[in-house]
């Protein structure tokens, strides 16, 4: 769901200020892909960061094998390679789908964050999941300011005069 926003960042004529109250995850990486500025509404509840990847699935196959349900799975000898990482990971060998799937994503967020703050300070957590409050992530270079929607709305009034220059 990032390529769209990280597109949009590229081809955007215009500058964007985005404020938000709570923005983790994707919705940071979408922050950083897009925004010219970022700032929190507040620095009472708002959150950033939670720059990081996860996997996760239910394996209840047992449950239904129970009810009397049988699972198959059949790949021709062209497709050896077809949800290899799955079917380790529903064995509990989680090293294939970390290494070729989920490192490399966490790694593509991880620069995406670096490009979009450039003032990014790399302490503990910052790009590694954890999330900060305003004030921390004001400091750690996560975001460019604490303010209002019209503050964001003065500010993107002003970005706007000073590209058309």
């Amino acid at each position: 769901a990032i390529g769209p926003f990280i597109q949009f960042g590229k081809d955007k004529t215009k500058p964007v200020v985005a404020i938000a109250d709570q923005c983790a995850s994707l919705h940071y990486w979408a922050m950083c892909a897009v925004a010219d500025y970022k700032m929190a509404d507040n620095n009472v509840s708002a959150i950033f960061g939670s720059v990081g990847i996860v996997a996760s699935f239910a394996d209840n196959r047992e449950y239904l094998e129970k009810l009397g349900y049988k699972f198959h799975e059949i790949y021709p000898p062209e497709s050896e390679h077809k949800n290899k990482a799955i079917q380790l990971a529903l064995e509990g060998k989680y090293e294939m789908i970390i290494e070729d799937d989920l490192s490399p994503l966490a790694r593509k967020f991880q620069a995406g964050v670096r490009e979009a703050c450039p003032n990014l300070k790399e302490e503990t957590g910052v790009l590694t999941g954890k999330t900060f409050g305003a004030d921390d992530a004001l400091k750690y270079g996560m975001i460019d300011a604490i303010g209002s929607l019209d503050q964001a709305v003065n500010r993107v009034h002003m970005m706007s005069e000073i590209k058309s220059l």
